[in-house]
């Protein structure tokens, strides 16, 4: 089992109070670790990601039905509706589309659709090695770049194991025009908003919202 947090980027630092709602994608037996998960985001709320920063863990809702599984105290997991990444259908896109970078991806720029699909089949594929069997397919895709913004950022990642260390991810949001795209091609787009693309998913890199114009 895995669980895969992702949290809102702000790109910047932010204070105050309020609410805010993270996703987590969980692998495998989630019903076993449900309450692992719980428990965790619960402990963690009462320590604080720093003196100034503690919470209170007040529902989860499963994101794909709706329904909440968790209301502070009791647990209903009979709300979670599981996906099989492998039966999900391609996208229906527009030949121009738009992408949102919303978490930073680990990729150089600018990010071609075509690396971005490969990106996205890189990390199906660790998840397939780890997590389940079989073979992840391949892709055919050509698209050109019409219009494209993009923000590095340089993130801080401190551990008792590693201590201190940076990486860089870029956000921001592309806009191509398909000439060429298979199946395959538009269900691994449809999988990556899923999953997400790249390296660092324990981080909740990679995150992306396709828009159709």
């Amino acid at each position: 089992m895995v669980a895969i947090s992702v949290l809102p980027f702000y790109g910047k630092s932010v204070s105050g109070r309020g609410e805010i709602t993270l996703d987590i994608n969980v692998f495998g037996d989630y019903i076993r670790y449900l309450p692992h998960i719980i428990y965790g985001l619960r402990y963690l709320g009462k320590l604080g990601l720093n003196a100034t920063s503690r919470y209170e863990l007040t529902s989860i809702k499963d994101a794909i039905s709706g329904k909440e599984i968790y209301d502070g105290e009791s647990v209903n997991a009979e709300g979670i509706k599981t996906v099989d990444l492998g039966e999900i259908a391609p996208l229906n896109l527009d030949d121009v589309v738009e992408v949102q970078y919303s978490t930073p991806i680990e990729a150089y720029i600018p990010i071609k659709l075509e690396f971005l699909i490969h990106l996205i089949r890189r990390r199906l594929i660790l998840y397939v090695n780890e997590y389940g069997s079989g073979e992840v397919f391949d892709f055919e895709c050509k698209a050109e770049i019409l219009e494209s913004e993009w923000r590095k950022h340089k993130l801080i990642h401190v551990s008792k194991r590693q201590g201190k260390r940076s990486f860089y991810g870029v956000t921001g949001f592309a806009r191509y025009r398909i000439n060429n795209a298979d199946k395959n091609a538009l269900k691994l787009l449809a999988i990556g908003e899923l999953i997400g693309a790249g390296a660092k998913a324990s981080f909740g890199m990679g995150t992306y919202v396709i828009r159709g114009f």
